[in-house]
């Protein structure tokens, strides 16, 4: 309802509930997380049923979603940072009180904030139960989150404990127990002891499996002419796409221009055994090329026909 120019709000029996006081003001919404779109002078934001202000919003993790008060937006009216840092329930209701300089969602019943310059972590009650002292951090996936100590990244436990010393100089997500590690130029993996179980040695990797889809380029070099795209799913498939800088020429490859230079797509399977190419499962088994000859991988990623062919093709009964 409007009075003398103020927008504001009241409940079914038309009592106030929230005093006009908004330049604009929108209908209350499950859309806008049980919050109304306001402004205020040149200010957007939003409000709960409770006219509390909130400069941004983001959106709900486990429930829960960030929100910030006493922020800065630009001219366009995007975000820009400031302010402290709370949380909201799908009611609106404020159930961590604004009091950090950054945040993020909950992950795992953890989420990331920073006090000061440092990260730790708090539960879903808003209670710190990791102090901050990280120079920067990641939410938990798989029971470890990825933080940073000076210039170097390792893994802590959701009780705090550094489960991997930091060493690395980038540190990614396990998935499928390995996790990708950058010593310094080049990639490798390590298992949940901090083991390197592939020395770092690709120019760019990715994780194994989980779904990833991967779209490749194929191309013959001497004529330059075939040129096909393919897209596959490596689920469950024990592989994880890599790139490495090649000098060969004569042979199918898979390449990618970084830096002025062209590298070339291949595969690892979990013990690090590398394949120029790798194609669909027929019958169990897909066809892999190391250099050029041809072998067979099981669902596993493991070799069970070594490559020792000039050409193969699909099994088929």
């Amino acid at each position: 309802m409007e009075i003398n120019g103020k927008w504001g709000y009241i409940n079914p029996k038309g009592e106030i509930v929230i005093e006009p006081q908004f330049d604009r003001a929108s209908d209350f919404s499950a859309k806008k997380k049980g919050l109304a779109r306001v402004r205020i002078g040149d200010k957007w934001g939003y409000i709960n049923r409770a006219g509390k202000f909130f400069d941004q919003v983001w959106d709900f993790s486990e429930g829960l979603a960030v929100v910030n008060i006493g922020g800065k937006n630009d001219e366009d009216g995007d975000f820009q940072g400031g302010g402290k840092y709370g949380y909201i329930n799908r009611a609106g209701d404020v159930v961590i009180n604004p009091q950090f300089d950054d945040a993020w969602d909950f992950s795992e019943g953890l989420a990331r904030v920073k006090i000061s310059d440092k990260y730790g972590y708090i539960n879903r009650a808003g209670d710190v139960v990791i102090n901050p002292q990280f120079d920067d951090a990641w939410d938990f996936s798989k029971g470890l989150a990825r933080v940073k100590i000076s210039d170097k990244w390792g893994y802590i436990n959701r009780v705090g404990e550094v489960v991997i010393e930091p060493q690395f100089d980038v540190v990614e997500n396990f998935s499928e127990g390995l996790a990708r590690v950058k010593i310094s130029d080049k990639w490798g993996y390590i298992n949940r002891a901090g083991d390197v179980v592939i020395n770092p040695q690709f120019d760019v990797a990715e994780n194994f499996s989980e779904g990833v889809a991967v779209t490749f380029i194929h191309r013959f070099i001497p004529g330059g002419h075939a040129t096909t795209r393919t897209e596959f799913s490596l689920e469950g498939l024990g592989l994880a796409p890599v790139i490495v800088e090649v000098e060969k020429e004569g042979r199918f490859i898979d390449r990618k221009f970084i830096n002025g230079i062209y590298h070339y797509w291949g595969f690892i399977n979990r013990e690090g055994k590398y394949f120029d190419n790798v194609w669909d499962f027929s019958e169990g088994l897909a066809r892999v090329r190391i250099g050029n000859k041809w072998g067979y991988i099981n669902r596993a990623g493991e070799v069970v026909i070594e490559p020792q062919f000039y050409r193969a093709s699909d099994f088929s009964k």
